[in-house]
C-alpha cells in the first residue's frame, strides 16, 4: 500500500448516494485509493452502527426524495457520526441546516482530488489533537 493512498489513513468508507452512475465513479476512485467502500442507495430506515463500522461517511444531501439532515443529526446524537463525514451537495443554502454538525461540505461538481485533500486534511486535524501521555516528557515552548 502506498503511503499517499487514503487506505493508509482510513479503514472503511460508507457512501450514501442514490445515483448508480455517481456510485460507479466513487467505486473506481476508492478502489484506486485502496479504501474499502460500502454503498447504500437509500437512507437507512433502521439504526445502523455507522460510526462503529466506518471512519469515513460521504453522503449526498438529497437521497431520493429525502434530505439526509434528520439521519445525520440522529447519527450525531447517537455518537455514530464518523469523524470524517462529508456531505456532497449541489445546494448552496444548506449551511444553516448543518452548522451544528461536525461535518464538511463539498459542493458539486467537484473532482476526487479535492475530496482526497479534504479527507487527508480531516485526518491531519485528528492527529494534531493528541493527548499528552502521563509520565512522558513534554516539550514546553
Amino acid at each position: 500500500m502506498e503511503m499517499d493512498k487514503l487506505g493508509h489513513f482510513f479503514k472503511k468508507a460508507l457512501l450514501v448516494e442514490d445515483s448508480e452512475d455517481i456510485c460507479d465513479f466513487y467505486k473506481d476512485f476508492f478502489e484506486m485509493e485502496e479504501l474499502p467502500l460500502d454503498i447504500l442507495m437509500a437512507l437507512p430506515t433502521q439504526d445502523a452502527p455507522v460510526g462503529n463500522t466506518y471512519d469515513v461517511l460521504i453522503c449526498d444531501w438529497f437521497v431520493g426524495p429525502q434530505s439526509a439532515e434528520k439521519w445525520l443529526k440522529k447519527l450525531d446524537a447517537q455518537k455514530q457520526l464518523p469523524e470524517a463525514t462529508i456531505i456532497a451537495t449541489g445546494m448552496p443554502d444548506i449551511e444553516e441546516n448543518v452548522k451544528n454538525l461536525p461535518i464538511h461540505l463539498i459542493y458539486k461538481p467537484f473532482d476526487f482530488y479535492s475530496l482526497k485533500d479534504i479527507l487527508i486534511g480531516l485526518k491531519q486535524s485528528q492527529l494534531r489533537l493528541t493527548v499528552p501521555i502521563p509520565g512522558h516528557p513534554q516539550l514546553n515552548f
